[in-house]
């Protein structure tokens, strides 16, 4: 493709790119709130109103989410008026999604640090079009911003291999190490990105050519600065929960508590093949394209380039290391496959394209694949005449038929007009995606309103979730149970509490959740002692 079509399909990618992320503000007042972000809300909430995690409270991820938003929360009045404890939620949204939107800028100057403008500029496209990304990363949670932080490490240390300037190179790899630093106190799974970066500094440090002990010196130097800065956010943080009475609390519960969920590990596989049916441009020609650069490192052409491969090599070693995957780990993977897919498809399609000319099954195959999935959407999905079901068989099958016309395209040698039919067709793709799991937040602002409203500032909540008690006080040190975090002999405690009216919270959050993670007795206690006001929310009976 000539310089002039790709700067044409770069403007195309460009439009496109911000339609999407500008697209999501939408769902940023609309789409429901995951458990998750109750979860993290309540902790900052809590840490807000002077607590310290791990202590006052449960906690097993690092702490500078809450740390760094609480002081936010005091602008809000949650206590007393719903208006402002759904804007509070909002806000935190907003702050999400800018952080996205700067993760994605981020995507296009790895990828120009990769090869070029038009690698950056691909590669934040397909970064910002996956259904996966955009539907977890506005969610308020850690990893926005650890993923951001990495992001910006690499981009640092990349720029730091490059630079001759000692000056500007100690900069750099500083700024690099406190930016690791920072992501793994936003959450322990940006550790995954050390074994790959710590690969790729080691051969920086012994590239011998040319031959030089004040060069290796330097190079030392500038790794031990890196490591230092990695090192400074986490002193802080220990000092921080020292001075609290609260380091070896801070300990357990980062590093005993999530080492023993091994225990309660379950298959990647699953959501890996979810991530290829739904990203397939990615899953699939990523990790081609980072096989064949993989190639081309082994052939002594890497450089810097070393700091993209091994980090992505160690983040997919995390996949299977960790012992529970959801998506919101998985996404972080997706810089470097956005990378890797831009700097190979182009060359990987113009090889493949013209071979299928002249195929007599080719064009039946065009006019019959968009057919066959319109049908097996209209048979498949649930709800068809429903908005989401519309969209979702629209979406499909506008991403199916774009998908036959790159190709039909392709075999008429108009390059630069199919990689922008292409680009549309992932946008389809992507909507498809997102209708698929939408569901609406009205609900969950409604109990949040009547939980605000017909409760004390002081009254507690119990249950598995903060859910809409996300501004009240938890009844119980457990305020959420994602895992098998409490033992046996605590739950045994918390029957005890509540039978003997220790505990009496106001209201109770009883749904699957609960069903799954709390003993019946606690149940059949609820049972006794509260009325349902709807869905899974349970306030108590007056007599009691």
């Amino acid at each position: 493709m000539h310089i002039e079509a790709r700067q044409r399909v770069a403007r195309v990618a460009v439009i496109l790119t911000c339609v999407i992320l500008a697209s999501r503000v939408w769902f940023i007042f609309f789409r429901y709130l995951d458990f998750d972000e109750f979860e993290h809300a309540h902790a900052t909430w809590s840490v807000s109103r002077g607590l310290v995690p791990y202590v006052d409270f449960f906690e097993h991820h690092t702490p500078w989410l809450y740390l760094l938003f609480a002081p936010l929360f005091p602008h809000f009045a949650t206590d007393t008026d719903p208006t402002a404890a759904a804007g509070l939620l909002v806000v935190l949204r907003l702050v999400m999604w800018a952080i996205s939107i700067a993760s994605v800028a981020c995507v296009y100057e790895l990828g120009r640090l990769w090869r070029d403008r038009f690698t950056g500029v691909l590669a934040a496209f397909l970064f910002a079009s996956a259904s996966q990304f955009q539907d977890v990363i506005l969610e308020y949670r850690p990893d926005g911003p650890a993923l951001l932080c990495v992001l910006l490490c690499l981009i640092a240390v990349m720029h730091g291999w490059r630079s001759n300037r000692t000056a500007g190179a100690a900069v750099l790899f500083t700024l690099g190490g406190l930016a690791l630093g920072a992501a793994v106190l936003f959450t322990q799974k940006a550790l995954f990105v050390l074994p790959g970066l710590a690969a790729a500094l080691v051969a920086y440090v012994w590239e011998r050519e040319p031959k030089s002990t004040g060069r290796w010196r330097r190079r030392a130097m500038l790794v031990a600065l890196c490591a230092a800065g990695a090192i400074a956010p986490v002193a802080w943080t220990a000092y921080w929960f020292d001075a609290h009475q609260a380091l070896d609390a801070f300990v357990h519960y980062n590093v005993d508590v999530n080492v023993a969920q091994n225990a309660a590990r379950f298959s990647p596989l699953p959501k890996l093949l979810s991530h290829l049916v739904h990203s397939p441009a990615l899953m699939v020609l990523g990790l081609g394209g980072f096989v064949v650069s993989a190639m081309s490192a082994w052939a002594g052409t890497a450089g810097c380039r070393l700091v993209l491969l091994g980090t992505a090599a160690s983040l997919w070693v995390g996949v299977f290391v960790i012992p529970r995957v959801y998506d919101h780990y998985l996404v972080t993977y997706f810089p470097h496959l956005a990378v890797f897919t831009s700097s190979w498809a182009i060359e990987l399609v113009s090889r493949i394209g013209p071979r299928l000319n002249g195929r007599a099954w080719f064009g039946p195959a065009l006019v019959l694949a968009p057919a066959a999935s319109l049908a097996a959407l209209v048979v498949g999905v649930e709800h068809p005449t429903s908005v989401a079901g519309a969209a979702m068989i629209v979406s499909f099958t506008l991403a199916a038929m774009l998908a036959a016309a790159v190709v039909a395209v392709w075999q008429h040698a108009r390059p630069e007009t199919a990689a922008c039919l292409a680009l549309a067709a992932l946008v389809a793709l992507q909507a498809g995606n997102l209708a698929r799991v939408f569901r609406p937040i009205a609900p969950q602002l409604a109990d949040l309103a009547y939980v605000t409203t017909h409760t004390r500032p002081t009254d507690t909540v119990l249950g598995a979730t903060s859910g809409p008690g996300v501004f009240r006080p938890h009844a119980w040190y457990y305020f959420f149970l994602s895992g098998p975090f409490a033992t046996d002999r605590e739950f045994a405690e918390l029957i005890e509490s509540l039978e003997s009216e220790r505990r009496r919270p106001q209201i109770v959050i009883f749904g699957e959740n609960e069903r799954r993670r709390l003993p019946l007795e606690v149940w059949t206690y609820v049972r006794q002692h509260y009325r349902n006001v709807r869905g899974d929310l349970y306030e108590r009976l007056p007599q009691h």
